[in-house]
């Protein structure tokens, strides 16, 4: 079973001028799988607002999140349940006689299966995640027939993900040494729309002219490392003696658009 936990409170409220609403939430549900899990932190936020007699109007929409998710995702090129099937019914799962207190198949087991439940709980593989969605925009009725408005929007992530393994024997007694990897990526798109609209009414004539203006931006960038044989309980990429690496990468896209639509019916 995969239990669920979910929790919220919110609040919400209006008076002729101005609407707003709050939510905190938390989810959690644990994985089917052992060493696989879900929580997640939430806070919603919105509200709207009628300034000077209705002609101009703000806004805004919110949503800022916080996720911690292990990660089961096999070993030696294989998933956790492909290991599973595989397993010879005689290896027990744990044998203090192996490094790391786990049993694996030995030379004379005749099969090469992982052991399942030892890699799960040898391995850590978690991600982090910061996440910021929101949007603002302001309404302008500068004539009865003649609209402005302009929209910001934001798309902000943060990730984190952290693995290691310590030394330990494997299949046929191979020692594994202990590895270690880091990486942390950011994602930062801001939005930028402007538009003007015309609305009028002649007697049966219906006619609507909208332009419009908007700049887009993506920002993507990324650092990461990796490492071997790390003393006991120490997890630090600089701590590791063997196969230190290091890598970045940066990556910047823009969009800006002029556009415009016509609509007429009778």
């Amino acid at each position: 079973p995969a239990p669920i936990q979910k929790y919220n409170v919110g609040l919400s409220g209006r008076d002729e001028n101005a609407t707003f609403g709050a939510g905190v939430e938390y989810f959690n549900q644990e994985g089917t799988m052992t060493g696989t899990s879900f929580d997640r932190y939430a806070i919603r936020l919105n509200s709207d607002f009628s300034l000077f007699n209705g002609k101009v109007r703000i806004g805004e929409t919110m949503l800022l999140s916080r996720t911690v998710k292990e990660v089961n995702g096999g070993t030696g090129g294989r998933q956790p349940q492909e290991h599973a099937i595989k397993q010879a019914p005689t290896v027990p799962i744990y044998d203090d006689t192996f490094l790391g207190g786990f049993a694996y198949p030995d030379t004379d087991e005749g099969q090469d299966a992982r052991n399942p439940i030892a890699d799960a709980m040898l391995f850590t593989n978690e991600q982090e995640r910061y996440q910021i969605f929101g949007s603002l925009y302001g309404e302008w009725d500068i004539f009865s027939s003649l609209r402005y408005r302009i929209q910001l929007g934001l798309d902000f992530g943060y990730q984190n993900n952290f693995g290691y393994n310590p030394t330990f024997e494997q299949v046929r007694r191979l020692t594994e040494t202990s590895s270690i990897n880091r990486n942390r990526s950011q994602v930062f798109n801001p939005l930028l729309e402007q538009t003007l609209t015309y609305n009028k009414t002649f007697g049966k004539h219906n006619l609507t002219v909208l332009g419009g203006f908007s700049v887009q931006e993506t920002n993507f960038s990324s650092i990461g490392g990796s490492g071997r044989e790390l003393p006991a309980n120490v997890f630090s990429l600089e701590a590791a003696t063997q196969n230190q690496i290091l890598s970045e990468s940066r990556n910047q896209t823009a969009l800006r658009s002029l556009f415009g639509r016509i609509t007429y019916d009778y």
